[in-house]
Protein backbone atom coordinates (compact mmCIF):
# COMPACT_ATOMS: atom_id res chain seq x y z
CA UNK A 1 0.00 0.00 0.00
CA UNK A 2 2.71 2.34 1.38
CA UNK A 3 4.42 1.99 -2.38
CA UNK A 4 1.33 2.25 -4.36
CA UNK A 5 1.07 5.07 -2.51
CA UNK A 6 4.47 6.57 -3.87
CA UNK A 7 3.45 5.52 -7.35
CA UNK A 8 0.41 7.79 -7.27
CA UNK A 9 2.34 10.95 -5.76
CA UNK A 10 4.90 10.63 -8.80
CA UNK A 11 2.20 10.08 -11.14
CA UNK A 12 0.69 13.29 -9.84
CA UNK A 13 3.59 15.49 -10.53
CA UNK A 14 4.12 13.92 -14.21
CA UNK A 15 1.29 14.23 -15.63
CA UNK A 16 1.13 17.87 -15.51
CA UNK A 17 3.91 18.43 -17.84
CA UNK A 18 3.14 16.07 -20.66
CA UNK A 19 -0.37 17.42 -21.05
CA UNK A 20 0.79 20.98 -20.87
CA UNK A 21 0.90 22.04 -24.92
CA UNK A 22 -3.05 20.76 -25.38
CA UNK A 23 -4.66 24.24 -24.95
CA UNK A 24 -4.30 27.28 -23.33
CA UNK A 25 -5.93 26.17 -19.46
CA UNK A 26 -3.37 22.93 -19.14
CA UNK A 27 -0.30 25.27 -20.12
CA UNK A 28 -1.48 27.80 -17.47
CA UNK A 29 -1.78 24.76 -15.11
CA UNK A 30 1.27 23.19 -15.97
CA UNK A 31 3.31 26.30 -14.62
CA UNK A 32 1.62 25.29 -10.87
CA UNK A 33 4.48 22.42 -11.31
CA UNK A 34 7.61 23.56 -9.48
CA UNK A 35 10.98 21.99 -8.65
CA UNK A 36 12.73 23.00 -5.62
CA UNK A 37 16.17 23.18 -4.55
CA UNK A 38 16.32 23.02 -0.33
CA UNK A 39 19.84 23.48 1.99
CA UNK A 40 19.30 21.80 5.26
CA UNK A 41 20.91 21.18 8.26
CA UNK A 42 19.95 18.62 11.12
CA UNK A 43 18.43 19.67 14.21
CA UNK A 44 18.28 16.08 15.57
CA UNK A 45 17.59 15.56 19.62
CA UNK A 46 19.06 12.81 21.26
CA UNK A 47 19.17 11.51 24.79
CA UNK A 48 21.43 8.55 25.73
CA UNK A 49 22.74 6.85 28.16
CA UNK A 50 26.63 5.97 29.52
CA UNK A 51 28.08 2.50 27.90
CA UNK A 52 30.52 0.38 29.46
CA UNK A 53 33.07 -1.90 26.95
CA UNK A 54 35.85 -3.16 28.75
CA UNK A 55 37.49 -0.65 30.78
CA UNK A 56 36.52 1.97 28.41
CA UNK A 57 33.52 3.74 29.22
CA UNK A 58 31.88 6.10 27.13
CA UNK A 59 28.35 7.80 25.90
CA UNK A 60 26.64 8.25 22.23
CA UNK A 61 27.15 11.62 20.59
CA UNK A 62 25.26 13.30 17.96
CA UNK A 63 26.81 14.85 15.21
CA UNK A 64 24.30 17.41 13.33
CA UNK A 65 25.47 17.76 9.54
CA UNK A 66 24.30 20.11 6.76
CA UNK A 67 22.65 18.38 3.50
CA UNK A 68 19.87 19.01 1.31
CA UNK A 69 16.95 17.81 -1.14
CA UNK A 70 15.61 17.85 -4.44
CA UNK A 71 12.26 17.48 -5.62
CA UNK A 72 8.72 18.11 -7.29
CA UNK A 73 5.67 20.53 -5.48
CA UNK A 74 2.53 20.87 -7.28
CA UNK A 75 0.33 24.03 -6.40
CA UNK A 76 -4.00 23.38 -6.03
CA UNK A 77 -6.41 26.52 -4.86
CA UNK A 78 -9.00 25.69 -2.52
CA UNK A 79 -9.72 29.11 -2.17
CA UNK A 80 -8.94 33.14 -3.22
CA UNK A 81 -6.02 32.93 -0.07
CA UNK A 82 -5.25 29.44 0.04
CA UNK A 83 -2.41 27.04 -2.09
CA UNK A 84 -2.80 23.46 -1.08
CA UNK A 85 0.61 22.30 -2.22
CA UNK A 86 1.89 18.44 -2.03
CA UNK A 87 5.55 17.41 -2.76
CA UNK A 88 7.43 14.75 -2.68
CA UNK A 89 11.64 14.90 -2.27
CA UNK A 90 14.34 13.54 -2.05
CA UNK A 91 16.58 13.85 1.38
CA UNK A 92 20.21 14.06 2.00
CA UNK A 93 20.90 14.63 5.25
CA UNK A 94 23.91 12.26 6.83
CA UNK A 95 23.48 12.67 10.60
CA UNK A 96 25.50 10.92 12.58
CA UNK A 97 26.13 8.95 16.01
CA UNK A 98 29.51 8.53 17.43
CA UNK A 99 30.51 6.15 19.80
CA UNK A 100 34.24 5.76 21.72
CA UNK A 101 34.95 1.90 21.77
CA UNK A 102 38.68 2.33 22.62
CA UNK A 103 40.49 4.63 23.33
CA UNK A 104 41.88 7.09 20.59
CA UNK A 105 39.16 5.34 18.41
CA UNK A 106 35.66 6.07 17.14
CA UNK A 107 33.20 5.11 15.00
CA UNK A 108 30.41 6.52 13.69
CA UNK A 109 26.87 5.30 12.48
CA UNK A 110 24.27 7.27 10.12
CA UNK A 111 20.98 8.30 11.19
CA UNK A 112 18.36 8.33 8.10
CA UNK A 113 21.16 9.34 5.60
CA UNK A 114 19.27 9.01 2.62
CA UNK A 115 14.86 9.43 2.53
CA UNK A 116 11.87 10.09 0.47
CA UNK A 117 9.39 12.59 1.99
CA UNK A 118 6.22 13.58 1.12
CA UNK A 119 5.39 17.30 2.56
CA UNK A 120 1.98 18.51 2.32
CA UNK A 121 1.36 22.12 3.23
CA UNK A 122 -1.51 24.39 3.57
CA UNK A 123 0.12 28.46 2.75
CA UNK A 124 -1.58 31.30 3.13
CA UNK A 125 -1.00 33.31 -0.04
CA UNK A 126 -2.25 36.33 -1.69
CA UNK A 127 -0.55 35.44 -4.91
CA UNK A 128 -1.72 33.21 -7.82
CA UNK A 129 0.18 32.15 -11.14
CA UNK A 130 -2.99 32.59 -13.28
CA UNK A 131 -4.11 35.96 -11.77
CA UNK A 132 -4.65 38.69 -14.18
CA UNK A 133 -2.98 41.57 -13.62
CA UNK A 134 -0.50 39.66 -11.48
CA UNK A 135 -0.97 39.87 -7.91
CA UNK A 136 1.41 42.13 -5.71
CA UNK A 137 3.95 40.05 -3.99
CA UNK A 138 3.42 39.20 -0.17
CA UNK A 139 5.16 36.71 2.70
CA UNK A 140 3.30 33.84 2.56
CA UNK A 141 3.06 31.31 5.66
CA UNK A 142 2.14 28.22 5.87
CA UNK A 143 2.08 24.32 7.68
CA UNK A 144 1.97 20.86 6.81
CA UNK A 145 2.57 17.54 7.31
CA UNK A 146 5.33 15.65 6.23
CA UNK A 147 5.48 11.82 6.01
CA UNK A 148 9.08 10.27 5.88
CA UNK A 149 9.83 6.88 4.11
CA UNK A 150 13.75 5.93 4.34
CA UNK A 151 15.44 3.60 2.33
CA UNK A 152 16.63 0.45 4.42
CA UNK A 153 19.77 -0.21 1.79
CA UNK A 154 21.16 3.17 2.62
CA UNK A 155 20.92 3.07 6.58
CA UNK A 156 23.72 1.04 9.28
CA UNK A 157 22.58 -1.87 10.98
CA UNK A 158 23.36 -0.18 14.45
CA UNK A 159 21.64 1.75 15.67
CA UNK A 160 18.46 -0.14 14.78
CA UNK A 161 15.63 2.67 13.60
CA UNK A 162 11.96 2.57 13.03
CA UNK A 163 11.64 2.56 9.00
CA UNK A 164 8.97 5.91 9.07
CA UNK A 165 8.20 8.88 10.36
CA UNK A 166 6.06 11.91 10.33
CA UNK A 167 7.27 15.95 10.81
CA UNK A 168 5.26 18.49 11.16
CA UNK A 169 6.54 21.52 8.81
CA UNK A 170 6.15 25.52 9.28
CA UNK A 171 6.89 27.44 6.56
CA UNK A 172 7.47 31.65 5.34
CA UNK A 173 7.93 32.42 1.93
CA UNK A 174 7.79 35.36 -0.44
CA UNK A 175 6.85 34.67 -4.14
CA UNK A 176 8.91 36.75 -7.08
CA UNK A 177 7.84 37.08 -10.51
CA UNK A 178 10.11 36.99 -13.79
CA UNK A 179 9.02 37.50 -17.62
CA UNK A 180 7.35 34.05 -17.65
CA UNK A 181 8.29 32.39 -14.38
CA UNK A 182 7.60 32.58 -10.66
CA UNK A 183 10.29 31.67 -7.73
CA UNK A 184 9.42 31.16 -4.57
CA UNK A 185 11.64 31.66 -1.85
CA UNK A 186 11.29 29.68 1.58
CA UNK A 187 12.28 29.38 5.13
CA UNK A 188 11.42 26.60 6.43
CA UNK A 189 11.78 24.24 9.98
CA UNK A 190 10.57 20.76 10.08
CA UNK A 191 9.70 19.23 13.46
CA UNK A 192 9.61 15.31 13.75
CA UNK A 193 6.75 13.88 15.53
CA UNK A 194 7.81 10.52 16.88
CA UNK A 195 10.85 8.87 18.44
CA UNK A 196 12.79 6.67 15.65
CA UNK A 197 14.85 5.04 17.96
CA UNK A 198 14.25 0.68 17.85
CA UNK A 199 15.03 -1.81 20.39
CA UNK A 200 18.14 -3.81 20.20
CA UNK A 201 20.51 -5.49 22.42
CA UNK A 202 23.55 -3.93 20.85
CA UNK A 203 24.95 -1.02 22.87
CA UNK A 204 24.59 1.27 20.36
CA UNK A 205 20.89 0.87 20.00
CA UNK A 206 20.15 0.35 23.53
CA UNK A 207 22.01 3.04 25.03
CA UNK A 208 19.98 5.53 23.36
CA UNK A 209 16.55 6.54 25.44
CA UNK A 210 15.54 8.72 22.67
CA UNK A 211 16.08 10.36 19.24
CA UNK A 212 14.03 13.31 17.36
CA UNK A 213 14.66 13.78 13.97
CA UNK A 214 14.29 17.82 13.28
CA UNK A 215 15.67 20.01 10.67
CA UNK A 216 15.16 23.46 9.16
CA UNK A 217 16.74 25.51 5.64
CA UNK A 218 16.35 27.34 2.68
CA UNK A 219 14.03 26.30 -0.16
CA UNK A 220 13.81 27.47 -3.98
CA UNK A 221 10.86 26.56 -5.83
CA UNK A 222 11.01 27.46 -9.86
CA UNK A 223 7.67 27.19 -11.28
Amino acid sequence: MLRLSVFACLLLFVMPVFAGDKDSTHTRQSKELGLSVSGLYSLVRMDANPYFIGDNTGIPQLENTPGFSAGFHYNFYPGRRFILRPGVEGVLLPVKVAYQTEINYVTRQRIYPTTFEFPLTLIYSAYRMDAFPPAKSRPEFGLGVRPVLTLRPFNDAQPVLKENNLNIDAVVGYPMRFTKSLMRLELFYSHGLFDIIGEDDNFKTRNITSLYRHMAGVRVIFH
